[in-house]
């Protein structure tokens, strides 16, 4: 019902006939629906219905009906002189369009989480009036990293015919899961399905600690050592920023270490005065870069 259709004939004359008798009027009619349920006529094309090729628009014909259409081939000379010949179009339901919004992404622990199908399509689009009315059926489902349910029966959380659920993450530990929706329709029914990855990370920040200097000023002419100590929640995995931007999975929470500078002449932005870059748990200044009668911050 959404595609555009064409219905081609032609006639074969007698090989007796002149060239005046060649000359033929052509015209569709619909003859039959099955089932006959529909209170909207088909309106057939004005500019084809009486050539060889006629034209059907998208949503003319209703899914789930046969069409019984007829050609007549009259010759001008003789109108007497007519042929008839009939085709049947059985126009089929269209495939269900699931679809999820948002891509795969993080959402903290204990935040809710949104899963919304309310996108998704039947291009069928709205029935006529007299056609049958299906609604669309929504089942949900959730998988962790093995393929197992995230969910045991004791939890209903998605046991929800909508296309919205609202998840409590606090129902589930930090990892990886997948859920999907998948869509029912009558008859059939027709099915589609949509997945989107989730990666719930926990809402607890990492501990951090700076060791502290072992005389309280130092000399321009050294070499300053900042050793820092980062422990993150839930057993974490401490990443670098070429880490995080080198990934493509994020299976376990992250966090990212970098160092900033809060007070005195500022040093961080010239990569030549540091040894060990800002995005490690140690920074590390080089000899001669820090002046006199200075004081300097740092925040990791």
């Amino acid at each position: 019902s959404t595609l555009i259709t064409r219905l081609r004939g032609d006639v074969v004359l007698s090989s007796c006939a002149s060239e005046a008798d060649k000359s033929v009027d052509f015209e569709w009619k619909l003859t039959k629906i099955a089932p006959d349920d529909l209170t909207m006529a088909v309106e057939l094309d004005t500019v084809t219905r009486y050539t060889r090729s006629l034209y059907i628009a998208p949503g003319q014909l209703v899914a789930g009906h046969k069409y019984t259409f007829q050609l007549s081939g009259t010759m001008k000379t003789n109108t007497s002189n007519m042929g008839t010949e009939q085709v049947e179009i059985n126009c089929q339901y269209a495939p269900l369009v699931a679809k999820l919004k948002g891509s795969d992404r993080a959402v903290n622990w204990g935040h809710m989480l949104t899963l919304d199908s309310s996108a998704s399509l039947d291009l069928d689009g709205t029935p006529p009036p007299g056609a049958p009315v299906w609604s669309i059926d929504y089942r949900w489902k959730c998988f962790t990293v093995t393929g197992d349910p995230c969910l045991g029966p004791e939890n209903p959380a998605l046991l929800v015919n909508e296309p919205v659920v609202q998840l409590d993450t606090q129902v589930l530990s930090p990892g990886t899961y997948t859920f999907e929706v998948t869509l029912l329709k009558e008859p059939g029914p027709r099915t589609a399905s949509a997945m989107v990855k989730i990666w719930i990370t926990p809402n607890i920040a990492p501990q951090v600690a700076i060791q502290p200097v072992s005389v309280r000023k130092v000399n321009p002419g050294t070499r300053v050592l900042l050793q820092g100590e980062v422990t993150a929640a839930f057993e974490a995995h401490l990443m670098t920023e070429e880490e995080l931007l080198a990934t493509t999975t994020m299976d376990s929470p992250t966090a990212v270490i970098t160092w900033t500078q809060v007070a005195g002449e500022h040093i961080m932005e010239y990569p030549a005065m540091l040894s060990i870059p800002p995005r490690f748990s140690s920074l590390a200044i080089r000899q001669g870069v820090l002046q006199c009668g200075q004081d300097y911050s740092f925040r990791l």
